[in-house]
Formats: structure tokens, sequence, C-alpha cells
């Protein structure tokens, strides 16, 4: 693989899981002839960017609250992948969390200071 390193610290991690998975997740990584810290990073970088994309597909770019809804648009796409969530569902779960959301930014307080403060 060819893609430049980042310039950060890399250090070993345990993390726990079915042994099928971590199985599988290793023959993956070594088919893409990567380890499996960077199989899991591209996987991650790959997801960010599907999350990024249903963001701006369903225009929830810039709003208020980005983690919690982040988790909550990570769960749909979860859903959606294991078949679990139907095309016809999809647009009620969006407009249902667009609700939950719109709105919480809305308030901006007022300016109390003035040009001669400066």
């Amino acid at each position: 693989m060819n893609a430049k390193k980042a310039e950060s610290a890399t250090k070993p991690f345990q993390i726990k899981m079915d042994e099928r998975v971590h199985a599988l997740m290793k023959r993956r990584a070594k088919d893409m002839g990567m380890t499996i810290g960077d199989f899991i990073q591209n996987m991650l970088s790959s997801f960010e960017h599907r999350l990024s994309q249903f963001k701006k597909r369903n225009e929830l770019e810039n709003v208020f609250g980005a983690d919690e809804l982040d988790a909550r648009l990570l769960k749909l796409l979860f859903l959606i992948d294991a078949g679990k969530l139907t095309d016809g569902d999809l647009p009620s779960k969006i407009e249902k969390i667009k609700n939950e959301f719109e709105g919480r930014d809305s308030y901006r307080p007022d300016l109390t200071i003035n040009n001669d403060d400066t």
C-alpha cells in the first residue's frame, strides 16, 4: 500500500471481540496487504466519509449536538447495512431525527458590547 502514513504515534490496543470476527478481519487485512490496525483505521475513515455524505444528502451537516446526531445516524447506517431498515422506513426515521435536532441552535444571545468598548 502506497498511502503515506500519518505522523502520529501508534500504540498497541486490545479490543474484545468475537474470535470469528477477529479471524475474518485478520484475513481481510492480510488479503489487502495491511496490518489489522491499518484495516480498522481505513474502515473507520470510510465510515466517517459515508456518515458525512449521509448528513449532506439529508441536510444535517450543520446541526447543534453533532456528536449525538452522529451517533444516531451511525446507528441508522448500521441498520441499513444489516438489512434491518427498509428504504420505506428511512424517510420517517430521518424526519424524526431532524425534528429532534431542529432549532437546538437557533437561540443567539444579544451582544452586550458596542464599538466604544473596544
